[in-house]
């Protein structure tokens, strides 16, 4: 958990829910069990951040490259990871990558 407490990886994510199948975590902001057991940080209907039980993660800003997109994966990413906007595109500690990038955050390599 980061500073405020919020989740940061899929146990943290899990346990938040405490067994609800989804949960407001922020304003326009809620994570989701889907049927396959993933969890998403679903900001107004785009998954942002989707965690995977085997430490992977995978973003996406489903279009919406905005301020508030990026500080939402900032607030649901283990703090080692930050995401940055430049020129159109998503950076991830400094490295470019596209929608539905994934990775392993204790790593930071690309699945």
């Amino acid at each position: 958990m980061n500073t405020n407490n919020d989740p940061t990886t899929y146990a943290e994510a899990l346990a938040f829910l405490n067994g609800m199948t989804r949960r407001k975590i922020a304003p326009n902001t809620e994570i989701h069990r889907q049927r396959t057991g993933l969890l998403t940080v679903t900001l107004y209907q785009t998954e942002i951040v989707t965690y995977y039980p085997s430490g992977l993660v995978e973003l996406d800003t489903g279009g919406h490259l905005t301020a508030l997109t990026v500080e939402r994966m900032n607030r649901y990413l283990p703090p080692n990871v930050e995401v940055r906007r430049k020129l159109g595109g998503l950076l991830v500690n400094d490295v470019v990558v596209r929608d539905g990038h994934r990775f392993f955050p204790n790593e930071l390599e690309t699945a």
